[in-house]
C-alpha cells in the first residue's frame, strides 16, 4: 500500500480523495517530551505530534486515510480506504521503528493512540483511559532509565568527552529528577523555547523574538539600553 512511486507532486494535488466519515475519528496522545512530524505513504501524507508530558500531554485527532494502488491490468489507480485507527497505529509505529533503546512493550516513548476523540479531561473521567495512560508513563520512565544508563556507559567509554551524551539522555535525566550526573554538571544545553506570538525558536535570555520583534521577556527587555549609532 501507499502513493504508487510514479505519484510526483502534481499528480498528488490531482488524486480524488472520498470523502471520509466524519465519525471515524482516533486520537494520537504524547507525554512525549519533544514534538515530532512523521510522513506517510497516504492521504493525507503529513502528522506533526506536539510534545507532552504526564500531567499535560498532546492530542491529536487523525482522521481516516487514503492509500492508492496501481492495477497492472487496466493501468488505472484505485483508492484505498484506511481507518483513523489504522492510520494512528501507522504514525506511531513507524515513528518508534529505530529509536535508541525502544523495546516494545519494555520500554518506549510516552506515545500511544484510542479511538473516538479524546482530551484531557475526557481521559482523567474514564478510569480505563487513565490507566493506559499510567502504564504508558511506566513504559516511557523505563525506557528514559535505559538512556540514562546509556549515557553513562557513553560518558565512561569516551573518558568523560560530553559530546558523547545526548541532548534527549540529558531531557530523560531531568524529567527523572537524576542530577549527580557528570554529564549533567559539566555540560549545559541552550533550551530553545517558541516565542509565543510567531512560534519561532528563540534563545533563552534573549527578550526579543528575531523574526517577529515580539518582547518575550519584558524585564531584560526593561533593562536594554539604546546605544548611539557609532559616527
Amino acid at each position: 500500500m501507499g502513493l504508487p512511486t510514479w505519484v510526483n507532486e502534481h499528480m498528488k494535488a490531482n488524486l480524488k480523495v472520498t470523502n471520509k466519515n466524519p465519525l471515524d475519528v482516533s486520537t494520537i496522545i504524547s507525554i512525549y517530551p519533544i514534538g515530532f512530524t512523521e510522513k506517510k505513504a497516504m492521504m493525507p501524507e503529513w502528522y506533526h505530534i506536539d510534545k507532552g508530558s504526564y500531567e499535560n500531554p498532546s492530542y491529536t485527532p487523525v482522521t481516516g486515510g487514503s492509500s492508492f494502488r496501481l492495477m497492472a491490468d487496466t493501468n488505472q489507480t484505485i483508492e484505498i480506504p484506511i481507518s483513523s485507527i489504522s492510520v494512528a497505529e501507522s504514525v506511531v509505529r513507524d515513528w518508534m521503528v529505530g529509536i535508541i533503546e525502544f523495546v516494545p512493550g519494555v520500554a518506549q516513548p510516552g506515545v500511544f493512540y484510542l479511538p473516538g476523540n479524546w482530551d484531557h479531561k475526557k481521559l482523567l473521567a474514564d478510569p480505563e483511559a487513565k490507566k493506559v495512560l499510567d502504564y504508558i508513563d511506566q513504559l516511557q520512565k523505563a525506557w528514559f532509565m535505559k538512556l540514562i544508563d546509556l549515557g553513562d556507559a557513553l560518558w565512561s567509554r569516551a573518558n568523560g568527552n560530553p559530546r558523547v551524551v545526548s541532548d534527549l539522555m540529558r531531557t530523560a535525566a531531568g524529567i527523572m529528577q537524576i542530577k549527580d550526573k557528570p554529564w549533567m554538571a559539566n555540560f549545559t544545553t541552550a533550551r530553545m523555547t517558541n516565542c509565543p506570538a510567531c512560534g519561532t525558536l528563540c534563545l533563552p535570555g534573549f527578550p526579543v523574538c528575531a523574526n517577529c520583534k515580539h518582547v518575550i521577556d519584558p524585564a531584560a527587555y526593561s533593562k536594554l539600553q539604546p546605544t548611539a549609532a557609532v559616527k
